[in-house]
C-alpha cells in the first residue's frame, strides 16, 4: 500500500510539473482504474476529468475581477436528452405543456410556478392556470430539484407524449396529464401598446429573435410609437451572434455594440454596419437578478448608445461566451471561449 501510495504521488507531482507527460498521467489513470475501491469504469474516470477541467475554468471565470460574479453554469457537460433540448431552444421550436415557469429557492420559493399559460399549449387545455404551483413531476417532487432548467427539461419532452404534473391550486391538490405539444417559441414579443408606448418582452435569443424583433421595431414605427419598454426579466441568454444582430438594431452605423475578448491577442469590436431600426426611441429596460447572459449584454450595450434607461433589480451576473462541443457519446460540452465588455 505504501509503494502504491508512493507511485501516485510521484506520478501526479509529475503531472502537475511545468512540463506534463501525457503518458505519465495515463499511467496514473491505469493505475487508479486497476486499484480504486470502486471498480470506475473507463467512462466514469473520462467523465470524472472533463467535469474536472470544466470546474477549473468555472473558478477562473470566478475569480476574474473584470466578470461578474457566478453561480457555476456556464462551463458543464450536457446529458443527451439536455443537449437536445438546449438545442430545440436555439432553433425556437420546443416541445413542451405551453406555460412560462419561474422558480427562485434562493428567495424562499418552495415550489415551480406557472406565471402564463400559452394558448397554443396542452397545458391550456388541460386547465392549468397562473399561479399553479407544480409540486411534482411523475411523482417525483420538484422543491428537491436545485436546477430550474432540469425541473423544464423534465418536462419537455417528445412531441405527443404525456407527462404527468402534480398541481397546487390554492389549498387544492390535483393531478393532470398533460399532452407535449411542438410550440414556436416567440422569444420576441409585443406586449402592448398604449397611445406613445410599447411594452416588448426580449426572454430568449434564438435563431428568430432578431428578425422578430426587427418587425416589431417596424410595426412601432409606422404607428408613430415612441417610448419603449424592454422586458428583460427571465433573459437566459441564448445565441450570442444573436444578441449582437438585436443589439445592433438600436445602433448608429459605424456605432460599437460590444467588445469581444477571446484571448489576449484576439480582442473584437463588434461594430453596427448600418443604422438600426430602433434609432430613435426613448428606452427603459427592465432587468431582474433571472436576467443573465446575452440578456445582461444587449441591456450593457443599449445603455451605452445614450438613449436608454436601465431600471429593476441586480441582474445574474455573467459576462462570458461558451460554445458548445457534441460528443460521439451523444453528451454536449458547453464552456467558456471568451468575455464581453462594453462598447469602450
Amino acid at each position: 500500500m505504501t509503494k502504491l501510495v508512493l507511485l501516485l504521488t510521484l506520478l501526479i507531482g509529475n503531472v502537475y510539473s511545468k512540463s506534463i507527460d501525457k503518458s505519465l498521467f495515463e499511467k496514473t489513470v491505469t493505475t487508479i482504474k486497476s486499484t480504486n475501491y470502486h471498480n470506475l469504469s473507463d467512462k466514469e474516470i473520462y467523465e470524472a476529468a472533463l467535469k474536472g477541467v470544466l470546474k477549473h475554468i468555472e473558478s477562473k471565470n470566478k475569480v476574474d475581477k473584470k466578470l461578474m460574479s457566478f453561480r457555476g453554469d456556464a462551463n458543464i457537460l450536457l446529458p443527451p436528452r439536455n443537449a437536445n433540448e438546449l438545442k430545440s431552444e436555439i432553433a425556437g421550436e420546443i416541445s413542451g405543456i405551453g406555460v412560462v415557469m419561474e422558480f427562485e429557492k434562493d428567495k424562499g420559493q418552495k415550489y415551480p410556478l406557472i406565471k402564463k399559460v400559452l394558448t397554443q399549449g396542452g397545458a391550456k387545455k388541460a386547465g392549468l392556470k397562473k399561479g399553479d404551483q407544480i409540486l411534482k413531476i411523475e411523482g417525483a417532487s420538484t422543491s428537491k430539484e436545485n436546477s430550474f432548467r432540469d425541473i423544464v427539461y423534465k418536462i419537455r419532452g417528445k412531441t405527443n407524449t404525456n407527462v404527468k404534473l402534480t398541481i397546487l391550486r390554492d389549498e387544492s391538490i390535483f393531478v393532470k396529464r398533460i399532452k407535449r405539444k411542438k410550440i414556436n417559441w416567440e422569444a420576441a414579443e409585443l406586449e402592448s401598446i398604449e397611445g406613445n408606448l410599447a411594452h416588448i418582452r426580449l426572454s430568449y435569443f434564438n435563431k428568430k429573435t432578431a428578425g422578430k424583433l426587427e418587425d416589431i421595431l417596424k410595426k412601432l414605427k409606422s404607428k408613430n410609437v415612441k417610448s419603449l419598454v424592454i422586458d428583460l426579466r427571465g433573459n437566459q441568454g441564448g445565441i450570442f451572434d444573436e444578441g449582437v444582430k438585436a443589439a445592433k438594431l438600436f445602433a448608429k452605423k459605424g456605432q460599437t455594440v460590444l467588445t469581444a475578448k477571446y484571448s489576449k491577442a484576439k480582442v473584437e469590436k463588434l461594430k453596427a454596419d448600418r443604422d438600426g431600426i430602433g434609432l430613435g426611441f426613448n428606452i427603459a429596460l427592465i432587468i431582474g437578478r433571472d436576467t443573465k447572459s446575452m440578456g445582461e449584454a444587449i441591456a450593457m450595450a443599449l445603455k451605452s448608445f445614450g438613449n436608454s434607461t436601465i431600471i429593476g433589480e441586480k441582474s445574474y451576473g455573467k459576462a462570458t461566451m461558451e460554445t458548445l462541443l457534441e460528443l460521439d457519446s451523444g453528451h454536449t460540452v458547453k464552456y467558456t471561449v471568451g468575455k464581453l465588455f462594453d462598447a469602450n
